[in-house]
């Protein structure tokens, strides 16, 4: 199920700030797709986004950027998808994150105790490294159509009403 964010004539859209950074660390290509969805979502809406897999991504980059969505895959019980794993050595210290502000979106199979291991993880992580969650991880499981609503509802929410990152 595929849901609209709406026309963005009918939200104002927010100030720009530079790029919206959207990165993904995918296994099976779901959270790829989910990336692509979002940005092709936002760049219809006049967002300017910079999508990029996870192994291009680093500590250093998401300290020079204000903001950023991540959608991520948990593989197996609790593990980061091979794509995400140089990411995750770097993830051993806390980074100087204190000026970005971030949406999660996490993929994992209820099945396995270590349900969104990776996710869960990932935003511990940028907590005490100083970024600031917009709004609580999305966590899907089996591509729930709820929980995709909620993201979609989310990033709708800070992107367009003036309530995220470019507000502050």
């Amino acid at each position: 199920m595929r849901l609209r964010l709406g026309p963005a004539s009918r939200r104002p859209a927010a100030p720009s700030t530079g790029s919206l950074l959207l990165a993904y660390a995918t296994q099976t290509g779901v959270a790829e797709y989910h990336a692509h969805d979002t940005a092709a979502r936002l760049g219809r809406a006049g967002v300017s986004v910079r999508l990029l897999e996870f192994d291009a991504l680093s500590p250093e980059l998401l300290a020079t950027s204000r903001r950023a969505l991540l959608v991520v895959s948990t593989t197996y019980d609790g593990d980061p998808p091979d794509m995400a794993d140089a990411f995750c050595e770097r993830m051993a210290e806390p980074a100087a994150l204190e000026r970005l502000h971030y949406g999660l979106l996490s993929f994992g199979d209820r099945c396995y105790r270590e349900f969104c291991g990776f996710g869960r993880r990932l935003h511990a992580w940028l907590q005490i490294s100083g970024a600031q969650a917009w709004f609580p991880p999305v966590e899907v499981d089996d591509e729930e159509a709820s929980a995709l609503a909620e993201w979609h509802r989310q990033v709708g929410r800070w992107t367009f009403a003036g309530k995220g990152p470019d507000a502050l």
